[in-house]
């Protein structure tokens, strides 16, 4: 019975050419799926393409960053992983130690601790910690606050912004008007 089984399939595959149709099918599927896949393969090529010039501009920023402070390009990036966080992106964190670093701060302690306290005052505020950066340096200038203290400043300007009707860009251009006269009336970041 067995063999009688095995002749008829060898004769259906053979003589008959019942596969002819399976088997196109099946090659046709497996086409089809082969061409997905490529086209997958192609779009993750492309994101990592992406990824990788991100990544490279990134580097080639801290580097920068790293020479305008003194240190290494390697001691800086390291900085910046040990500085980044959920709400303080790498490239929030490269933005700002560049800002920090063109402001006169050579710290790496420093810029770590700066930077840190904007992150903290642009998440109570919404904002990101390079526009934070980018509106306190003024202020900490026009009222002669070293940026070193930022720190103690964050829960003040944070009431200020949370529980008043001023915004951060309206704080921004008033201390840009009035640096001039705030030092020359002896006014404080307190009053």
């Amino acid at each position: 019975m067995a063999d009688s089984f095995v002749g008829n399939l060898l004769y259906n595959i053979v003589a008959e050419d019942k596969t002819e149709g399976a088997t196109k099918s099946a090659a046709d599927r497996i086409g089809k799926i082969g061409m997905a896949a490529g086209a997958a393969m192609t779009a993750i090529g492309g994101a990592f393409s992406a990824i990788i010039a991100s990544s490279m501009g990134l580097n080639a920023a801290l580097g920068v960053t790293a020479m305008q402070i003194g240190v290494t390009e390697e001691e800086l990036r390291n900085l910046a992983l040990e500085t980044t966080n959920v709400t303080f992106p790498l490239q929030e964190v490269q933005k700002t130690f560049d800002l920090l670093a063109r402001s006169g701060i050579t710290s790496t302690e420093e810029m770590q601790n700066i930077a840190n306290a904007m992150d903290n005052l642009a998440d109570a505020t919404g904002y990101e910690a390079s526009q934070i950066t980018e509106i306190m340096i003024p202020a900490f200038n026009a009222f002669g606050i070293e940026l070193q203290d930022a720190g103690n400043y964050t829960d003040m300007i944070t009431h200020l912004m949370r529980n008043t009707t001023i915004s951060m860009g309206d704080f921004s251009s008033t201390i840009d008007r009035l640096s001039p006269d705030i030092g020359a009336m002896g006014l404080t970041m307190e009053q």
